[in-house]
């Protein structure tokens, strides 16, 4: 009996796959907008990888426009509807996640905060910068909030300023800021990377484990403590010289909290099937369970998110419906088994349709073939063949729209055959007013030269004839004429008989 069931089950879902997949065939890419960073930076690298992921595995087009400062704008614009989801550091998004108002779909990384000074500065750690200038990021962007809360809960006092990055990179170089901020995955700016090697250069500053344990404890869904790895950024000089002490906070992919299910659960299962290559900026994915990774530090995570990561592609959870309601499963099977007789017989009378199309164009061109010239012959032919096919319409043999494929090609076809036969009939009278008007002429010539001009017109009729350009009436009218010219000339003297 078990085994009876699962055979019958598997025959519902082999027949529900192929009608979801015959009617799902053709259907064009759906597009969901993002809104993450500025070309060339973090996060932008992040959302480039989401475009790659979600369009090879669900089919979605992700677009970015590249113009954001970072995650207040992207949160900003998240919460107001311009864009479907939005990437942010969990310390920026942390009211908006406590309200409900965004989600969390995954957990993508993670953002440390490097506090670069000049190689040969006198700071050893962050509490040495007291009283100093501080680059703390531009107004909207992540590194501004976080450099901002990290230094109000140590209470330190210094001189802020918010230029860009590259802006703020230039003036600690050239003496005119003691410090500058920045938070980002570890490895993937390239202006941070170019700026710590260049002369002069830069080196990174140790957050003491006391300010970071303190924020780690008091905000647990946006902070931890974490290193920056020996060498990360200089191998050779190295940089950092030995695992450094700093605070970090994860990269999280938001959507607002109303976001559409399915939305949320395609962009989550993209991730997951893809997750080893975001690796590069969460490394751990290399060779962690990607599942419990994307989900690590998020507290407010959205449940369609989390549904995924535990069960597997959502288009998959009708299957996964079925599979748990045996009452579904017995009436789907009755339903999939009447379905796939309904689909039988339409996949039959479209296979006869082709057919009688292709059996039409061919009986057409044969017609075009054997008929040739005879112009007349072919109109009377391919008038029998429309008629075939009209009387098979009238009795119900046809569907509309197949008997309007057959009928159409016949139909130009009848028409050219009779502008051909209006043009051959205008040439005979053509034709027929000349000999007219040759009778003067040929009564005017010498009887050898009229006989002569007469057995060539007597060539041409013949042939028209045989090839039906004219009838057999018209012949037979030529040739009237013909004896009555010569009769007309009778008194000439006596010349060999035309043929």
């Amino acid at each position: 009996m078990v085994k009876l069931k699962q055979r019958g089950w598997g025959l519902v879902s082999l027949v529900i796959v192929g009608v979801i997949g015959v009617g799902g065939c053709g259907q064009s890419k759906n597009t969901v907008s993002i809104s993450a960073g500025k070309a060339g930076v973090g996060y932008d690298l992040i959302s480039e990888q989401l475009g790659r992921s979600t369009d090879r595995i669900v089919s979605l087009k992700l677009t970015d426009d590249k113009n954001s400062n970072g995650s207040r704008d992207n949160l900003d614009r998240l919460v107001q509807g311009r864009v479907d989801f939005a990437l942010a550091q969990l310390d920026v998004s942390r009211d908006l996640l406590r309200s409900g108002k965004v989600e969390t779909v995954a957990i993508l990384g993670h953002e440390y905060l490097h506090l670069l000074v000049r190689a040969d500065s006198p700071f050893k750690t962050l509490t040495d910068i007291n009283g100093k200038r501080v680059a703390i990021g531009i107004q909207g962007s992540g590194t501004n909030f976080t450099t901002t809360q990290i230094l109000t809960r140590s209470g330190l006092r210094v001189i802020t300023s918010a230029p860009p990055l590259k802006e703020g990179l230039a003036k600690l170089k050239a003496g005119e800021l003691d410090m500058v901020a920045y938070v980002g995955p570890l490895g993937s700016s390239s202006i941070i990377q170019n700026a710590i090697t260049s002369d002069p250069p830069l080196r990174l500053l140790e957050i003491p484990p006391s300010i970071t344990n303190h924020l780690a404890v008091r905000f647990p869904e946006s902070y931890r403590s974490s290193v920056i790895p020996a060498g990360t950024y200089d191998p050779l000089r190295p940089e950092p010289p030995q695992d450094l002490p700093v605070l970090s906070t994860g990269i999280g992919l938001m959507a607002r909290g109303d976001a559409p299910a399915d939305q949320v659960g395609l962009m989550a299962w993209s991730i997951l099937a893809t997750a080893r290559q975001y690796a590069s900026f969460y490394p751990e994915l290399a060779d962690g369970d990607p599942a419990g990774l994307l989900q690590r530090g998020g507290v407010y995570m959205a449940p369609d998110a989390t549904e995924t990561y535990e069960k597997g592609d959502p288009r998959s959870a009708w299957l996964r419906f079925i599979e748990e309601n045996q009452v579904v499963q017995e009436y789907l099977l009755v339903l999939g088994l009447s379905s796939a007789a309904g689909l039988l017989v339409t996949w039959l009378r479209s296979r006869r349709s082709r057919q009688l199309v292709k059996s039409s164009r061919q009986a057409l061109t044969e017609i075009k073939e054997v008929h040739g010239n005879k112009t007349k012959a072919a109109l009377a032919a391919a008038q029998d063949l429309a008629e075939r096919y009209r009387l098979m319409f009238i009795d119900g043999n046809l569907s509309p729209e197949t008997y309007e494929e057959i009928d159409r090609p016949v139909q130009l076809y009848l028409q050219s055959c009779q502008a051909l036969i209006e043009q051959e009939d205008r040439q005979t009278l053509s034709e027929t007013v000349n000999l007219l008007d040759d009778s003067e002429a040929l009564l005017n010539m010498p009887l050898s030269v009229a006989v002569q001009r007469l057995q060539e017109l007597e060539d041409r009729y013949s042939q028209m004839l045989l090839s039906g350009t004219i009838e057999l009436m018209t012949y037979l009218q030529f040739r009237q004429w013909a004896l009555a010219v010569l009769q007309a000339k009778s008194h000439e003297p006596e010349t060999p008989a035309m043929s």
